[in-house]
């Protein structure tokens, strides 16, 4: 897996962006994300979402409590479930389509060495989240009261505006996207942060405007956790295929081959 950035578990230790209109929250969307877990057990661990988990809005892709089952929950309460049960040291695809019309959740999920994804479980009368001014997040809640920090490899996290159909998924869950979606043939992709396209600083790119990966990115965000603002290292061009976010600093970085993870 090219590129990538390891959080280190500590209290609220994430990416955050703030509050994205772009992004939606009471509306159809597609959620999709990469990751290599630690610790992904029986524990309620946040790979990323888009809302205010203290205020009950907005939705969130987490671990079960009490299952360790991938979720993505609506409003910090109601959920549904992915039926990925992940391990460590595996990378893992998960990606949630909430279908607002349908009131409907469909989840697909793979591995890396997986060709296509697997059809995961669907979710009749899912409806829609409470509109959300939480931030968008990978890594941990914002706030984070009560939850625990991902610990482990995060490499892409988009988010699309349509319903995405089994094709689409598919035809994108391996692949690095620039700009709208349009060069995969498809649109909305609304928010799209990829770790192979990161360089240094202390912010950290939302690529979704981006017609390349070297042209300035329409929203930073920033590395953070609750007890201190960590710096961030080079990623996304170096030799190795990872950061690592410990001990406040991410530290190396990634290598983009041939256009796919």
């Amino acid at each position: 897996m090219a590129g990538s950035i390891d959080i280190d578990g500590a209290a609220g230790s994430r990416i955050d962006w703030g509050d994205l209109a772009a992004v939606p929250d009471a509306a159809t969307f597609t959620v999709e994300v990469w990751f290599n877990s630690d610790s992904f057990a029986t524990d309620d661990r946040q790979l990323g979402g888009h809302g205010d988990s203290d205020a009950n809005t907005g939705w969130f892709i987490r671990s079960d409590l009490t299952t360790g089952v991938v979720r993505l929950r609506r409003n910090d309460a109601a959920g549904g479930d992915s039926g990925l049960d992940p391990g460590t040291g595996t990378w893992y695809y998960v990606s949630f389509v909430h279908d607002s019309t349908a009131n409907t959740l469909q989840a697909y999920y793979a591995t890396d060495g997986d060709s296509a994804v697997t059809v995961g479980t669907a979710t009749g009368s899912f409806s829609d989240p409470s509109a959300s001014t939480g931030s968008v997040t990978i890594g941990a809640p914002n706030p984070n009261t009560g939850r625990t920090s991902f610990s482990g490899k995060i490499a892409f996290f988009r988010v699309w505006s349509s319903a995405l159909s089994e094709a689409n998924v598919n035809a994108v869950f391996k692949n690095h996207i620039t700009g709208d979606g349009s060069g995969a043939g498809l649109s909305n992709l609304v928010f799209n942060w990829d770790s192979s396209f990161e360089g240094t600083g202390v912010t950290a790119g939302d690529f979704v405007d981006q017609a390349s990966t070297t042209a300035a990115s329409a929203v930073s965000g920033t590395l953070t956790r609750d007890a201190a603002t960590p710096t961030l290292g080079t990623y996304g061009a170096g030799g190795d295929p990872e950061g690592r976010l410990k001990g406040g600093k991410l530290i190396r970085g990634g290598l983009l081959k041939g256009g796919v993870l």
